[in-house]
């Protein structure tokens, strides 16, 4: 049950449980788990607290454990639980979630749906959602969930309520220090050289090989500014930015919160591209450009 992630998720665990008990149950949840390894076991564990929460202890119809045994097995009918198919997330898997949530629940307790990988929701699909965001019902209950918010729409994220999963075992940057001096160096070449650093890129970043070390790499430049960006909200550094400590200092001199919401979209725009096959000379010419504040068609 829930309880047994108090102390791993202190912070999820008190404000989530204090909400609820006290009847504060929103329609629409984003859980943004930051990597964290237990998240599946969690969710599984906020929904079952969810229905204990909403159970009329006279209801003989059917006990906890039952239900719970059933939500376990995939066969609950009020809770269903949406994975991308394939690539994506399609609309089609939430067309087939809201035509199954048109009946009520045979024992009168909340429907609660949940998307893992919410970001990888198609366009399609998360107009879909929006819409079912939009237009709630009081006993469905939406929980999406991604490693991070910044590549959801912020359309989707102002319907719900946010909350943050603390990962005590890794980090982004664990593991990845043998592409990180390239990666602090372009991005600090991109507030001091600007448009030049196209000229520098090849040696920068020249024990980058293959698509999947690209992948890995423009990865590593989202989550530097996304670092970045959470520090300017009050969170602590990742250890491995006291190496960098001229790159550091440069970046926070020449980027705000906003400036830094900018380019990690633009990066999430180039590893989108990447996803397609594009050409990854040209990738890195559309990455310093936009970054730099010009336009690539």
């Amino acid at each position: 049950m829930l309880e047994n992630f108090k102390q791993e998720q202190e912070n999820f665990y008190r404000v989530i449980t204090t909400a609820i008990s006290s009847g504060r149950i929103s329609h629409a949840y984003f859980i943004e788990d930051n990597g964290y390894l237990k998240t599946k076991d969690l969710i599984f564990s906020f929904v079952k607290y969810i229905i204990s929460q909403k159970m009329d202890p006279q209801n003989n119809d059917v006990t906890l454990d039952s239900i719970f045994h059933l939500i376990d097995e995939g066969v609950y009918d009020d809770v269903k639980m949406i994975e991308p198919d394939g690539q994506w997330i399609k609309k089609e898997q939430l067309l087939s979630l809201q035509i199954a949530f048109q009946t009520k629940s045979l024992h009168h307790l909340p429907r609660i749906y949940v998307i893992f990988q919410a970001d990888k929701l198609n366009r399609s699909a998360a107009n879909s959602i929006l819409k079912f965001l939009e237009e709630p019902e009081d006993d469905i209950i939406a929980i999406l969930v991604a490693h991070n918010r910044y590549q959801m729409l912020p359309t989707i994220l102002s319907r719900c309520q946010i909350y943050s999963l603390e990962n005590h075992e890794t980090t982004v940057f664990d593991g990845m220090e043998s592409w990180m001096d390239g990666v602090m160096d372009f991005c600090y070449f991109i507030d001091t050289k600007k448009i030049d650093t196209i000229a520098y890129y090849n040696s920068i970043f020249s024990n980058v090989k293959s698509r999947d070390d690209w992948n890995q790499v423009l990865s590593l430049i989202f989550h530097v500014y996304e670092a970045l960006f959470e520090n300017h909200l009050g969170q602590v550094l990742p250890p491995i930015f006291q190496t960098y400590e001229r790159q550091v200092r440069e970046l926070f001199k020449n980027n705000d919160t906003i400036e830094l919401g900018r380019k990690m979209k633009i990066v999430l725009q180039a590893m989108d591209r990447l996803k397609v096959n594009a050409n990854q000379n040209l990738l890195l010419d559309y990455l310093v450009i936009r970054l730099c504040g010009g336009v690539y068609d």
